[in-house]
């Protein structure tokens, strides 16, 4: 009883919480869609604008059709569209909406002009722009009066067979705040039907900014910096399309533009794949390359009037199937190679390739019309509708940019992970070559001894020993192991452990030699290893034999020796020993290939000559001319000479 006498009591105080009463007239829109019939003529002529024109000569034609679907096909030139419009009595505020209409054109409404898009000809200029709204004054509108809507068109010439002149979607009429309002809508359903191109420009611009930023980190990996700059051109030639939708923009500055920077795109994804496969640039690139290249310039030829567009389409298609299949027969023939990075852009690609073809074979042979091609492009154009309409092309295109961003991704990780072990060996080998280098010369008595060694930068494969003799003089060895890196620093810690061992059982050059070649048999792996060996007498005479290594030089003089083979090459080497004497006055010198090969900044070298006049020089002097030069492996150079009262130098 009390809940019963609690709802009375709701009905009775708050009646208008459940009585809104809602008035449809109040709520609609008063706007109209001039679907009918309208006055057309060809021609110009500027009393076609008055009221007063007589116009039933005139043919009629459809508004919501292009004329050239109307018996016009392929006009080009100026027409004028006529239409009466009668307005009902308190009308003032009246307005007018062109959805889209090629290429120029003016609005009168009884014969005062509302607006104009473009220009028209002598000085002819061509704007793309939609949803245009022509405000109808006031004074112009009279109850129960027809007002004579009059509309001039330009239709470009040089375009006029490309497509259909004049009106494609039927013009809106009503008052002004309702036609702003049914624009609105009509622009944000737009915006929304072209959604994915927003998002085509914002996978191009995100994988641009990753690429730019993995160059960033990596400058000497060029594959970076061409991705970026392909996806730069790829978005600049999404942003110019879509405002080419919306804004009021030159259409031929646009249209050269968006046929240019795809063409640079194209260019920059070409010059991406050798760069990412490591591949030359042959026979496939030039295949690619230059017709795209030639299509920059041909991208003026349709507006200049040198061919139609219909013939600019035709030759723009046959230039990209060049680069298209050069694109695909790359990947294909680098995974063929084992190449992971290609194997897992092949697909994509491919399927790009293929969605090219496709399209460009429905256009040489004109199959859209069939009924069957015509309900599979559809399909295709909607693949996805939800939560907007994304075709085919577009999945496939997000599928190519995800595809690329990944295999850089992973080979950036990888390069970092390569990166960090080379540089932990790097590290072990200069702890090795530290080793193997002595950090002091030790003392010879009766001789002096300098010795300079100067790294390139990298951990190298010179070397140099001095192990004294007990009975006075000493062994020395000085040799370069080809190679960088850990391998080349453990090459030279086995010469270096051999030759000091070999130090205890034989004083004889040619012999220590021997030996170390047999060690370094089948260990050379496809490089070569130079030594001189030395055996220094306390009373000055110095017996050494070669192998491979730069010659000495005694007073500026090259020591005529035998040459034999490189270390590691041949079990059957012979070293022959040269024997020669150094007096109190006289400097043997010993240099690497380092001083020798020096190369200046126009690529000559420091050659024999140059090092044969240095060495007359001190160590440290001669490795400095050397670096000065422009040093590009590592420097080492030792000289001895008789010092009776010297000690460590």
């Amino acid at each position: 009883m009390r809940r019963l006498f609690f709802v009375l009591l709701l009905f009775t105080f708050f009646p208008p919480a459940w009585a809104q009463h809602f008035e449809f007239d109040s709520a609609r829109m008063p706007l109209a869609e001039l679907s009918g019939d309208a006055r057309f003529h060809t021609g110009d002529d500027p009393g076609w604008a008055a009221p007063s024109f007589d116009d039933r000569d005139w043919p009629l034609i459809k508004l919501d059709r292009r004329w050239s679907e109307q018996g016009y096909k392929n006009y080009g030139g100026t027409a004028w569209y006529r239409f009466n419009v009668t307005f009902l009595a308190g009308n003032r505020e009246m307005a007018l909406l062109i959805p889209y209409l090629n290429d120029s054109y003016a609005v009168f409404a009884d014969g005062r002009l509302l607006g104009q898009i473009g220009e028209f000809p002598p000085h002819a200029k061509v704007v793309s722009t939609s949803n245009e709204i022509f405000r109808i004054p006031g004074e112009t509108i009279t109850g129960g009066r027809p007002v004579a809507i009059a509309i001039r068109v330009w239709r470009w010439p040089l375009v006029a067979n490309y497509g259909g002149g004049g009106f494609g979607t039927p013009p809106i009429i009503g008052e002004a705040q309702s036609v702003a309002r049914y624009r609105d809508l009509q622009i944000h359903d737009l915006f929304w039907r072209t959604e994915i191109i927003h998002v085509m420009i914002a996978a191009n611009l995100l994988s641009a900014i990753v690429g730019l930023i993995l160059f960033a980190a990596r400058p000497k990996e060029r594959e970076y910096m061409w991705f970026g700059m392909a996806q730069v051109a790829w978005s600049l030639y999404s942003i110019v399309d879509l405002a080419f939708t919306f804004l009021r923009l030159p259409t031929v500055s646009s249209l050269v533009t968006i046929s240019i920077t795809s063409c640079v795109a194209s260019l920059l994804n070409l010059v991406f794949f050798h760069a990412l496969l490591h591949e030359r640039r042959r026979a496939l690139f030039h295949m690619g390359a230059w017709p795209l290249l030639l299509s920059i310039p041909l991208s003026f030829a349709p507006f200049l009037g040198w061919i139609t567009f219909t013939q600019f389409d035709a030759i723009r298609t046959g230039f990209l199937l060049p680069y298209t299949l050069a694109v695909a027969a790359l990947l294909v023939r680098a995974s063929l190679r084992g190449s992971v990075e290609a194997r897992l852009l092949v697909g994509p690609f491919s399927l790009s390739c293929s969605i090219w073809l496709f399209n460009a074979a429905l256009g040489v042979l004109d199959l859209s019309h069939h009924p069957m091609i015509a309900a599979m492009q559809r399909w295709l154009q909607h693949v996805i509708t939800w939560p907007f309409h994304v075709n085919y092309g577009n999945l496939v295109g997000l599928l190519c940019i995800g595809s690329v961003c990944g295999v850089l991704i992973l080979r950036f990780a990888q390069s970092r992970r390569d990166e960090e072990r080379l540089s932990a060996e790097l590290e072990a080998a200069r702890v090795v070559q530290e080793v193997m280098i002595p950090n002091e010369v030790p003392s010879v008595p009766g001789f002096r001894i300098e010795s300079v060694y100067r790294p390139a930068g990298q951990v190298g494969g010179d070397f140099f020993q001095i192990v004294p003799l007990a009975g006075g003089g000493a062994l020395i060895a000085i040799g370069d192991v080809s190679g960088k890196g850990m391998p080349a620093a453990m090459t030279v810690s086995l010469l270096v452990g051999t030759f000091r061992t070999l130090a205890h059982f034989t004083e004889s050059p040619s012999a220590i030699l021997a030996a170390m070649n047999q060690r370094m048999l089948g260990r050379s792996q496809g490089g070569f290893t130079t030594c001189l060996a030395i055996r220094l007498a306390a009373d000055g005479m110095i017996t050494l034999a070669n192998a491979g290594h730069i010659s000495p030089y005694l007073d500026g003089r090259e020591v005529g020796t035998e040459n034999g083979l490189p270390l590691g090459i041949s079990a059957a080497a012979e070293y022959a020993e040269t024997t020669l004497e150094l007096d109190g006055s006289s400097r043997l010198t010993l240099v690497t290939d380092g001083v020798v090969e020096a190369r200046n900044a126009d690529g000559e070298l420091m050659g024999f000559d140059r090092t044969r006049e240095l060495s007359k020089q001190a160590a440290d002097q001669i490795a400095d001319a050397a670096q000065a030069f422009g040093q590009e492996d590592d420097i080492t150079v030792l000289t001895l000479h008789p010092a009776p009262s010297a000690v460590l130098a």
